[in-house]
């Protein structure tokens, strides 16, 4: 008999190492891990390895979409930077690797890494020029930029029509520094709109937004303008949204905040987090632009704002944006308003609405009073996160419950997955409407995984699909590569 046991055990070992069609491991010094993560779609991803006492220790690593490691560098922070940003252009040509103390007052500690393992260790001299708050930090194939507020009113009702956006550009070849006051359409004042926001970025246009919400006629308008490098408004145009017997209810939305540093959405940065993760991972495949990054507990105070009844997210590959949001079945007042679905609606790049969808709350969704109606705004997190051709999938989770929603191309419904004991929004990517090796490798490993400081995450290309395992205690991690 126990030779049997013996004998299927090494099967199911040799079954689940075989399967894939790259594997990887790196050991990594005492107490790192991974940091954070960039993932480009069929560009690539960056993984930043970070967390040891030693700042020496910190390295980037850039694969490709099949796996494979094209370089690993060194970084250079120095004085344990408390301000890091990852950048990376949508083609994962070039990456960045920053820090800073403050970034109008302190050396900028920079760390260029380009696609053939170029490596250059720069500095850029801290400027009050820059403008008072950072809102985002991204890079294309030609530059660096910095996007700040003029005067930081950009929370201000009234003085909020009168802010302006400062995009400050730097050269990828020398750093060569342009500051860029941008003309934006003016914006209403009042509570009902939002400031300007970074809201991605597909060949030479970057785009910004702002949205005006009105609770009382479940109707949103995200204003977007496209510009260029040199900051000239290429076009701007609206995406208007309506319910059908709905109404808009607030929520928190974390990519939100990994893609833009100021909180436009709540009066206070509120948010009760947790550094170990339970039944799921410490980081999760972003669009491109974004940097998931591991979160410490803590809790402040809120209070929402009009913006954050419904977000906007831009699929960089494919060329759309989505605006998506939750529910209720009458107008949203601050005590005991009843939620009970989501929306997500699919726009092209000039405005034009392409199918939106409005889907109920599932029974064990509803039988869950906290997301029906006891938790407060920012206790429900939602995210969408975007899928090779064109497929989404809508993510809710409040306390240790997760609800995610697989949508088809066209918006439909077409898989639902719930987990319990998760701790944060980062649910794997899966699928009811085909089957995925890396979902399938997954789940095979995490049945009979007893340390919960063990954590997986997989990416979806068009080539095939990744899987990152990621052990905490012992500072290692593991990748896998699944063709198509």
């Amino acid at each position: 008999m126990r030779k049997r046991l013996t004998l299927f055990t090494l099967l199911l070992c040799c079954t689940l190492l075989c399967a894939q069609d790259k594997h990887v491991h790196k050991d990594l010094a005492k107490h790192q891990t991974i940091e954070a993560s960039d993932f480009l779609g069929d560009s690539g991803f960056v993984l930043e390895i970070g967390g040891s006492a030693s700042t020496a220790d910190n390295s980037l690593m850039f694969f490709n979409a099949q796996g494979e490691l094209l370089w690993e560098k060194p970084m250079e922070y120095k004085n344990s930077q408390t301000n890091k940003a990852l950048a990376s252009s949508p083609t994962g040509d070039i990456v960045y690797a920053i820090a800073s103390k403050d970034y109008t007052e302190k050396p900028h500690y920079v760390n260029q890494v380009r696609r053939n393992g170029e490596l250059r260790t720069l500095e850029i001299a801290g400027r009050k020029e820059f403008g008072e708050n950072l809102q985002s930090i991204f890079c294309d194939d030609h530059y660096l930029y910095y996007l700040f507020t003029q005067n930081s009113n950009e929370r201000s009702d009234k003085k909020k029509v009168q802010e302006k956006l400062i995009l400050n550009r730097f050269s990828n070849d020398d750093l060569s520094y342009k500051r860029i006051v941008l003309d934006l359409p003016a914006i209403a004042s009042g509570e009902t709109t939002t400031f300007w926001s970074y809201a991605g970025q597909k060949g030479e246009e970057i785009y910004l937004a702002s949205k005006q919400i009105d609770r009382s006629s479940s109707a949103s308008v995200f204003t977007v303008s496209a510009i260029n490098s040199d900051g000239k408004v290429v076009r701007s145009f609206t995406l208007s949204l309506a319910l059908d017997g709905k109404f808009l209810r607030p929520a928190w939305d974390d990519l939100r905040l990994q893609n833009n540093k100021t909180n436009l959405e709540f009066d206070e940065y509120y948010r009760t987090s947790h550094a170990m993760y339970s039944g799921s991972h410490p980081f999760t495949p972003s669009t491109p632009g974004q940097t998931p990054i591991i979160a410490s507990s803590t809790s402040t105070q809120q209070k929402i704002t009009n913006g954050s009844f419904g977000y906007i997210r831009m699929d960089q590959a494919n060329g759309h944006f989505y605006v998506y949001g939750l529910s209720g079945p009458k107008p949203f007042k601050s005590i005991a308003s009843v939620y009970n679905g989501f929306y997500v609606a699919q726009y092209d790049l000039l405005g034009k609405q392409l199918w939106k969808t409005e889907q109920p709350a599932s029974k064990a969704l509803l039988d869950e009073s906290f997301f029906r109606i006891h938790g407060t705004p920012a206790e429900r997190d939602i995210t969408l996160k975007i899928l090779p051709g064109g497929k989404s999938i809508f993510s809710i989770h409040f306390k240790k419950e997760l609800f995610e929603f697989e949508l088809s191309a066209e918006g439909k419904v077409i898989g639902t997955q719930h987990q319990t004991d998760v701790l944060a929004l980062t649910g794997n990517i899966f699928s009811d409407s085909e089957k995925l090796k890396s979902e399938s490798f997954i789940q095979k490993n995490e049945a009979t995984k007893k340390d919960k400081q063990i954590f997986y995450i997989n990416a979806l290309t068009t080539s095939g699909e990744i899987v990152v395992r990621s052990d905490i205690k012992d500072s290692t991690f593991d990748l896998y590569y699944f063709k198509n």
